[in-house]
């Protein structure tokens, strides 16, 4: 048995091949004839390699570790039969720009556009770029042959434990026509080339080379899945909930702390309050919610009064948080948590921006002041976040997302601060934003309380989001409808946690509730 990376001197290098960019470990020499392997290949789903991750044994769809498996496309959970793999067929192309990956800057694929995810669930995902390189790294790759079919013999160190995997060359599928099989072998990894980018990272071999590469997002790749050490979920092992009111203490918008604390209300949601003086002096007290999209049952819906299906004639009615939350909570979906949500005509009480629930489309306009019904939050079927302007409403498919709420100026885009705001004026607020890594931040800000909490500003929320890690955040209403209600985890009572403007709970047109399935 022959190996690249031990008989040969190996050169790093970066060319196409195909339509794939590619940068491989490279053989100078010519290969001889590929060798019948002989040795043991582990074929059960969960191989360790003393790596990181363990690695599975066989690719996704396959029955054992020769067998080529299914195509997929890059955040694809289902394998195509007849449509083919163009762009026109690929579901996160709407036709004029990827989403949700692309224009809200994330591009690290999500458990429910995660083939191995979904499919075998238990942990299982598909490979980082960083993990991808490990197994380059730290195996032996030998190119050989199994049971009839090329591929590459991938081995532990002897420290390790040796044990072996074997990765075919299943090739890959453009359009309708499979391409190099048993020639080469493109895998899917779990994050794009780069925002907004055409092309997803892939581990690439051939008979000469194999390493990292890119291929075009909506081409069909096999997918070796892999998983943490114990079959631990992947949200349980490597994601944890931010330190908020660290990231906050050490945001220049915070100057001294006075007091803060947080409390979990469920399984992926937690609540810090933060008494404060801010850094231009003003006191303030501070309400944030932080959500992770991931855990388990979790999930965001627009709460309606009555839970409305149907757009209201005449004047929206209006009801408070309190009222919406009981109406919206069962024995199947409990409420967790909601803000406030869209900015309304005072005079018609009409929204002004579209708002969505539970996928049904109640109003789809909007009506733009200086600083209102100038965009939207929505949240996906895929279950991300997604604010943009009202141009990109427009061009967005409804059936994209399952709710959606107008909102105001937007506060953050693509990770930086926007300053473009003229109005200084301090105020109660609400705002949402959102991380890369699919945590919801809603936030609630006290004000118009002189000498206990002022208010804050546009540039003042746009600060705080930053210090949080937002790809994206956005302003929706404020003044005396800013509130935040929460459950009390050991009583199942629901109560403003925020001191309202009025002094009493505001009735509102609608609010983003956090949802947590039972």
């Amino acid at each position: 048995m022959l190996s690249i990376k031990s008989i040969h001197s190996l050169v790093g290098v970066l060319f196409l091949i195909g339509g794939l960019f590619v940068s491989c470990q490279r053989a100078d020499n010519t290969l001889p004839a590929v060798p019948e392997y002989t040795g043991e290949i582990q074929s059960g789903k969960a191989v360790d390699l003393g790596l990181s991750v363990q690695w599975a044994g066989c690719n996704l769809g396959a029955d054992a570790p020769q067998d080529p498996g299914h195509y997929y496309a890059w955040g694809e959970t289902g394998s195509r039969t007849s449509a083919g793999y163009v762009k026109d067929n690929y579901t996160l192309w709407n036709g004029l720009q990827y989403e949700p990956y692309g224009p809200d800057g994330v591009i690290r694929l999500r458990a429910g556009e995660d083939a191995a995810a979904v499919t075998w669930g238990d942990g299982w995902r598909l490979p980082s770029p960083e993990e991808v390189q490990e197994l380059i790294e730290k195996c032996t790759w030998t190119y050989s042959m199994y049971k009839g079919v090329k591929g590459y013999v991938v081995t532990a160190s002897e420290a390790a434990g040796g044990q072996s995997i074997f990765l075919p060359l299943p090739g890959y599928q453009a359009g309708s026509e499979q391409n190099h099989r048993e020639q080469r072998g493109v895998y899917w990894a779990g994050r794009l080339g780069g925002t907004n980018s055409d092309y997803g990272a892939t581990l690439f071999m051939n008979e000469e080379t194999y390493g990292s590469g890119l291929m075009h997002r909506y081409y069909g790749a096999a997918v070796r899945p892999v998983c943490v050490a114990g079959g631990e979920t992947p949200s349980s092992v490597s994601r944890s909930m931010p330190d908020v009111a660290g990231l906050l203490q050490a945001s220049p918008v915070i100057g001294d702390v006075a007091w803060s604390g947080t409390r979990t209300l469920t399984d992926g949601v937690r609540l810090t309050q933060m008494v404060a003086t801010l850094s231009s002096g003003f006191p303030e007290t501070l309400h944030l919610l932080t959500v992770d999209l991931e855990a388990d049952g979790i999930h965001m819906r627009v709460a309606l009064p009555d839970n409305a299906k149907e757009t209201p004639a005449g004047e929206w009615p209006r009801k408070t948080l309190s009222a919406m939350a009981s109406g919206l909570t069962s024995d199947a979906d409990q409420v967790v948590a909601m803000v406030n949500s869209s900015f309304w005509n005072t005079t018609t009480f009409t929204p002004r921006g579209p708002v969505h629930s539970d996928g049904s489309v109640l109003w789809s306009t909007f009506e733009p002041t200086s600083k209102q019904g100038l965009s939207y939050v929505g949240y996906t079927t895929n279950g991300v976040v997604r604010i943009a302007d009202s141009e990109d409403y427009t061009i967005t498919p409804p059936a994209v997302f399952t709710d959606v709420t107008g909102s105001g100026l937007i506060l953050v885009s693509r990770g930086a601060e926007v300053k473009e705001f003229s109005d200084e004026s301090r105020e109660p607020r609400t705002a949402i934003g959102y991380t890369a890594d699919n945590y919801l931040f809603l936030l609630v800000a006290d004000g118009r309380n002189p000498g206990i909490a002022e208010g804050l500003t546009h540039n003042d929320m746009a600060g705080i989001f930053v210090a949080l890690g937002c790809m994206g955040a956005v302003n929706v209403d404020g003044g005396g409808s800013a509130q935040m209600l929460v459950r009390d985890a050991a009583t199942g009572a629901y109560g403003i946690c925020n001191k309202p403007s009025d002094g009493a709970e505001r009735p509102v047109i609608d609010g983003w509730a956090v949802m947590k399935r039972m």
